[in-house]
């Protein structure tokens, strides 16, 4: 892999448009997210409580919660990524020390690591209860953050039971859809697989 610094060189351009599309892209499907947590939401809650919805409802319900569930969201993106630059600070103070401060850094991040692996898992959670205030209660970010946490204090085992059966279903779900996957790829890269081996793309 030696002509790889090289050939990124060469089409440093592309490369940079390329960063630039992906980042482009992955703004607007935030911002697109933003909206459609917000009329997912409304509209299951409007459903819940007996009133017609339709999809142009439900996408007003969305935009009017856009605001409060952008800083929400916001606000939780820098709730992971502070202690995963804590996690790369670490490391880079280590690197200074030559080897062995690397491999300290290291032993130090290991437990940093899944710390903040159980407290991504935590965040995460907790979204999810504060996005239903913020959209349903019209609760501004640090509001519904607060509601959230006194909901979960509150009815913890309920929502501790329905987490666990949620991720077994999430399992359950990505498990067989694998294993559909495997079955209709089989046949399509079976001739790949084997043209590969028998050199034909090295002509």
């Amino acid at each position: 892999y030696y002509w790889l610094p090289h050939w990124l060189a060469d089409r440093a351009t592309l490369v940079v448009e390329i960063g630039a599309a992906i980042l482009v892209g992955w703004l607007v499907l935030f911002l697109v997210s933003c909206v459609a947590s917000g009329a997912l939401i409304g509209a299951v809650g409007r459903i819940d409580a007996g009133e017609p919805m339709t999809f142009g409802a439900a996408w007003r319900i969305g935009v009017g919660a856009f605001r409060r569930v952008l800083v929400l969201k916001l606000l939780v993106a820098l709730a992971i990524l502070l202690p995963l630059l804590l996690l790369i600070l670490v490391a880079l103070f280590g690197a200074q020390g030559g080897t062995r401060g690397l491999l300290i850094g290291l032993v130090i991040d290991l437990p940093l690591l899944i710390a903040a692996l159980l407290w991504d898992l935590f965040v995460g959670w907790l979204t999810q209860l504060a996005v239903r205030a913020c959209v349903l209660d019209e609760l501004g970010a640090r509001a519904a953050v607060d509601a959230a946490w006194e909901l979960l204090i509150r009815r913890f085992p309920r929502i501790a039971l329905t987490t666990v059966v949620f991720i077994a279903v999430n399992i359950g779900v990505g498990v067989i859809t694998s294993i559909i996957y495997a079955l209709v790829e089989v046949p399509f890269l079976g001739p790949l697989y084997a043209a590969f081996i028998g050199g034909r793309w090295s002509e």
